[in-house]
């Protein structure tokens, strides 16, 4: 069933002056971290040419060839002018939000809404079109909610993590084209988004779901149809594997660094019941959560036993509900490459990673919003043509108040990039044995001129991480400094 026409550009606007609204203030915000040897030290961006496409290894940009192409891009158009890098980290957040409107839109209408009674009661499809078009409803709420939520800040505030966006971009538009039965431009999109980050992995695996749990027809003669999408779709691997080949982050990411796969997933364990807490509740986000700590089984187990039933869960409703439950196996899908036991031995945690996962929870808001909204007003006595008018007037309401609300922690959060030492200081707080955040905060008073402050920082930094011979220059230089500025 093809979606009714109508005019997409007003949902553009709201989408895209939410986003612009939301972000503008960060257009002046200064490169911090990862964004020094990304962006201001790599020589592999001073022109756009094929040398882009071969970024240094070790760096946030190794083994993504079309993220390094873009900052090329922006350093083309303006250097180092921070403002280009943060307008189109802007954009990409705004099109990745049309994207998750549109597949979701495209998915109530062929056939979603009109068969969940969790969704529109016992209406049926004319009596729905004839009153209120909670298809685009349902998807514009989610896609606000995605949009504005204060988890997505350090993707679209902090240039370097536009890594993570542009592979969601790519991945969202895999999706979309697949819906579409567009298999070239899916396939294409599959195969640029491998080349953007290695979370890329679970695509192909999301669209055959997709297909098993929303498609009318039986699933064999699905997988008959759109063999050649998904054999396309798999080969996009390939991709992925020749640019995984050379170990483009061989010091950072595996086996090897001290982090086992145990311990890893004892950490992930603890990192994605506290992910899903942020959603509900976008409290404690920090820049650096810190390194994988050693715990034992005994210590995580209260929150090994609400993950393990949360997975559980969602396996039961996707097998039984496979229209509900798909949102629910999304999150924890796109979450599976970075949250699991593959370690990442220098950063136990990233609110970037949540950044795709986050559209499954929203979807879910959405539609259970509605639903609860919708069986409440039946239950005070909406009916006829007034109550799915009033169910959709409360609705608005509602997501007007959640959205704003959200928009507002978004903001303060977002703003605190434009103060790196606030940044720094906060993740200190949260974790007074992170050295690497305590070196980073010292740096940033270093270039503020507080060199007293600094150095104290970084002697901090040397205590918990006395080996390391860069903190023990950093704090020679420091004093240096401090006594040639006489502060």
């Amino acid at each position: 069933m093809n979606p009714p026409k109508r005019n997409a550009w007003p949902i553009v606007l709201v989408l895209f002056t939410a986003g612009l609204g939301l972000y503008w203030h960060t257009l002046s915000a200064p490169f911090i971290f990862d964004d020094a040897v990304a962006i201001v030290d790599n020589a592999s961006i001073r022109e756009v040419s094929p040398a882009a496409l071969r970024p240094p290894p070790d760096t946030p940009t190794a083994g993504r060839p079309v993220v390094n192409a873009t900052l090329a891009f922006n350093y083309a158009l303006g250097g180092l002018d921070v403002t280009g890098y943060h307008a189109l980290n802007i954009a990409i957040h705004v099109c990745c939000a049309l994207l998750l409107y549109g597949i979701v839109r495209r998915t109530l209408m062929g056939g979603t809404v009109e068969r969940s009674s969790a969704v529109v009661g016992r209406r049926t499809t004319a009596e729905l079109r004839s009153t209120v078009p909670l298809h685009d409803l349902v998807a514009l709420s989610a896609s606000l909610l995605w949009l504005v939520h204060p988890l997505q800040t350090e993707c679209v505030s902090y240039v370097t993590q536009r890594t993570e966006s542009i592979m969601a971009l790519f991945f969202l538009l895999t999706l979309y084209a697949a819906i579409r039965g567009w298999t070239v431009t899916a396939i294409i999109a599959c195969g640029l988004g491998m080349a953007s980050k290695e979370s890329m992995v679970t695509a192909p695996l999301l669209v055959v779901l997709y297909d098993w749990a929303y498609r009318t027809e039986p699933w064999r003669q699905v997988f008959a149809r759109r063999r050649g999408l998904y054999m396309g779709l798999a080969a996009t691997w390939i991709v992925l594997l020749a640019l995984s080949v050379t170990g483009p982050r061989a010091e950072t990411v595996g086996f090897g660094h001290g982090v086992t796969a145990w311990q890893y997933g004892l950490n992930q364990c603890v990192v994605v019941v506290e992910y899903l807490g942020r959603a509900v509740w976008p409290g404690g986000l920090l820049l650096d959560y810190g390194f994988p700590r050693t715990l034992t089984l005994a210590e995580v187990a209260p929150w090994a036993l609400v993950l393990a039933g949360l997975i559980g869960l969602t396996a039961v409703v996707i097998l039984k509900w496979p229209r509900l439950g798909y949102p629910a196996a999304w999150f924890f899908v796109v979450l599976a490459p970075t949250s699991s036991v593959v370690p990442i031995a220098t950063e136990v945690a990233a609110d970037r990673r949540v950044y795709l996962a986050l559209a499954g929870l929203a979807v879910l808001a959405a539609v259970a919003g509605f639903a609860v909204i919708g069986a409440a007003v039946q239950y005070l006595g909406g009916h006829g043509q007034r109550g799915p008018r009033l169910a959709a007037m409360t609705s608005l309401v509602v997501l007007t108040v959640v959205v704003a609300s959200l928009s507002t922690v978004s903001w303060r959060r977002a703003a605190m990039y434009r103060e790196p030492v606030t940044l720094w200081e906060q993740a200190v707080e949260a974790h007074p044995g992170n050295h690497r955040a305590l070196t980073n905060l010292a740096v940033v008073l270093a270039g503020e001129g507080r060199y007293i402050e600094a150095t104290v920082h970084m002697l901090r930094a040397a205590a918990i991480d006395p080996e390391s011979t860069i903190t023990a220059d950093n704090v020679a230089a420091l004093l240096a400094a401090g006594a040639s500025h006489g502060r």
